[in-house]
């Protein structure tokens, strides 16, 4: 697999990439000459590009960086920077690194080949003395069984440190078992937290997949575990913990320092990120910097697009992280502002980014360098490509005696501050249907006989772009008789129709499902980008309540005795709360007042045994009647017992002839 490069930002107005590895902020310490060259890393792996089911055949892909002027670095020969990094460059060291891969019958061991793109290492004086380069190394491998299996990354010496106690070792683990990858994490040149501060180390899916079926759906389906912290001033180390006043979210991977601070230093703290469930785990070193006080800091935020944005950890976690959702075919830009520590003052400010930005998406930085914007115009997904991915960003602030820089590189800075990380996250998704906002899918409507009532179906896409295309009644649920659906009401990607009805005296207990489908057409300038044409279907039920009637505009008794096959005088002894049944009940035509809700029937509870033409003979009635008064019952079978405890309408001595 070819390596893959990061992205990088730049501008004219000094403001370029950097990979260091110590700032120096309030309690920062400083690097003795000649201290040992290892800052950071990040290894994970997965499946090989074709390789077919059974086949156990990985990638190992780690992401460190070095001390580019270290002198061990250069087999002792004079050191030139920048570095030439037009071919792989042999890691080296006081114990030179390498990549053992755990197997049988023998371990396999490799040497080290940092992969760096030109414009991809930075080499600028800071507080810790670094020149730091930072690049790719992918090894490939090929088990006889699917595991688990371990692979070991280790050398000499750590940042800050010389001889033994500064050896470092990472391991991964590999279960085909479990999953086809560990997770990639980006990890940024080094976190630099005061109190209340919080880092967080994203994992994501190496290709971004999402799919359920991979395990890794998203955040929550990782698990994050402190294997141990290294003080790189003391060589202290501390098995499974963190420094005092520092905590870790397993579940989330957010690292947070306590308000009222925490022990300060210079740490590597090494971490241990698996697919939850699972025995596929990545590793991760990263240098964290912590003052007990509150330093003077430029910022970062993550100014989002509300629509297209949310917070990934919740309010007061100490995370800026956002994750912002970008649609197929529609371009969404994201902007992160950063200003410096001291307002007014114009120092030179860098920006450097740990992850991979899709292809397709930019991210630059404004003339006045005070903000940087991530662009996508037009993303295209298909299954198979990215679909969540993570990058982290950090601003670092370099004051100079002179206030003057020569060809790129600071002279003699007078101090280097940095912002905390902040990490964004991108999710992509398909281009979606468009949806029903009314009515409620599964929704019941309980209507009555006589009142006319209506509800409104609004469709709206969500890619403005698009349009709707239609609004139907699906063929499969037919409109029962006398409902009205409106003319659809189009505009752009929405779309609205309604649908009346006045309940006829023949539909009392029935329940009348109706399906409603839209569909849209894509926009022009994205059609490509997606699959065909997107449907959605909502379903609705309107229930007509059984022996309850709504009289009409002056409408008597006399008139609805009539649509119920009755007389007035078996309705009126149904009503005895109508004083003068032989006059108008309903209400006037210019009255906003409801007509009189009148009882229709008697509500009888089936019995054990009854069917329908034992009803009917029992109520001197007839199945024809039975079935005018309970729509319900109009597939039931004559000789079918009905079930018990139902409630069925029934006018007693009341015939409709068979």
């Amino acid at each position: 697999m070819a390596p893959r490069a990061r992205p990088l930002l730049r501008t004219a107005l000094a403001l370029a990439l950097c990979a260091l590895a110590g700032l120096q902020r309030a309690g920062a310490q400083q690097a003795p000459a000649g201290s040992g060259h290892f800052r950071f890393a990040s290894i994970h792996w997965e499946k090989q590009e074709g390789a077919g089911a059974g086949a156990y055949a990985v990638n190992f892909v780690i992401r460190s960086s070095w001390r580019a002027s270290y002198a061990a670095f250069h087999g002792g020969q004079p050191v030139t920077l920048p570095l030439d990094v037009s071919a792989p460059l042999m890691l080296l060291g006081a114990t030179t690194p390498s990549f053992t891969i755990v197997a049988e019958p023998a371990n396999v061991t490799h040497s080290v080949l940092l992969h760096v793109k030109e414009d991809g290492q930075s080499a600028y004086p800071y507080s810790m003395g670094g020149d730091w380069v930072e690049g790719e190394t992918v090894i490939p491998h090929t088990f006889t069984t699917p595991g688990p299996h371990r692979a070991v990354f280790a050398g000499c010496c750590r940042i800050n440190m010389l001889g033994g106690a500064g050896a470092f070792e990472q391991e991964v683990s590999v279960d085909f078992g479990g999953a086809d990858f560990a997770p990639q994490v980006p990890v940024v040149p080094g976190a630099f937290l005061g109190p209340g501060d919080a880092v967080s180390f994203p994992a994501v899916h190496p290709k971004g997949l999402l799919d359920p079926t991979v395990v890794a759906g998203s955040i929550a389906s990782y698990r994050w575990k402190v294997l141990r912290t290294v003080d790189l001033v003391s060589g202290q180390t501390m098995a499974h913990a963190l420094p005092a006043g520092v905590t870790m979210d397993e579940a989330t991977g957010l690292l947070k320092v306590a308000a009222g601070g925490a022990a300060h230093g210079m740490y590597h703290v090494e971490l241990d990120v698996s697919v939850d469930g699972t025995d596929s785990a990545s590793s991760v070193i990263q240098l964290l910097n912590i003052s007990n006080t509150v330093p003077l800091t430029p910022t970062l935020e993550a100014a989002m697009p509300s629509e297209s944005a949310s917070p990934v950890h919740p309010a007061g976690s100490g995370s800026d992280d956002q994750l912002i959702l970008f649609r197929t075919g529609f371009k969404v830009e994201a902007v992160l502002p950063f200003r410096a520590s001291v307002p007014g003052s114009a120092p030179a400010l860098m920006v450097h980014s740990a992850g991979h930005l899709p292809a397709g998406m930019t991210s630059t930085v404004d003339a006045e360098g005070s903000r940087m914007v991530l662009s996508w115009d037009k993303p295209c997904w298909h299954q198979g490509m990215a679909r969540h991915l993570a990058v982290c960003f950090v601003v670092t602030e370099t004051s100079t005696a002179s206030g003057a820089a020569a060809a790129g590189f600071y002279a003699a800075a007078d101090y280097v501050r940095r912002s905390k990380p902040t990490c964004v996250h991108l999710r992509i998704v398909e281009d979606e249907s468009p949806k029903f906002t009314e009515p409620a899918a599964e929704h019941k409507f309980h209507w009555e006989m006589g009142r006319g009532s209506e509800f409104m179906i609004k469709v709206r896409d969500e890619a403005l772009l698009d349009t709707v295309a239609k609004v139907e009644v699906a063929a499969a649920t037919p409109l029962a008789t006398g409902m009205v659906l409106s003319p659809a009401h189009i505009t752009g990607n929405t779309a609205e129709r309604k649908l009346s009805w006045e309940p006829l005296p023949s539909s009392g207990g029935g329940e009348y499902r109706v399906c409603f489908e839209t569909e849209d057409t894509p926009g022009l300038s994205y059609e490509k980008c997606r699959l065909g044409v997107r449907t959605a279907t909502v379903c609705v039920t309107v229930v007509v309540a059984r022996c309850r009637y709504i009289l009409r505009p002056r409408e008597a008794l006399n008139d609805v005795a009539a649509h119920f096959h009755t007389d007035w005088v078996q309705l009126w002894a149904l009503n005895p709360q109508l004083m003068r049944p032989d006059e108008e009940v309903g209400f006037k035509e210019d009255s906003s007042q409801l007509g009189a809700a009148v009882n229709t029937g008697h509500m009888y509870k089936v019995d054990r045994g009854d069917y329908l033409a034992a009803v009917a003979y029992k109520f001197g009635t007839s199945v024809k009647m039975l079935l005018h008064l309970n729509a319900d019952l109009v597939s039931a079978k004559l000789e079918d017992e009905l079930e018990i405890g139902r409630r069925l309408c029934i006018i007693p001595n009341s015939c409709l002839r068979d």
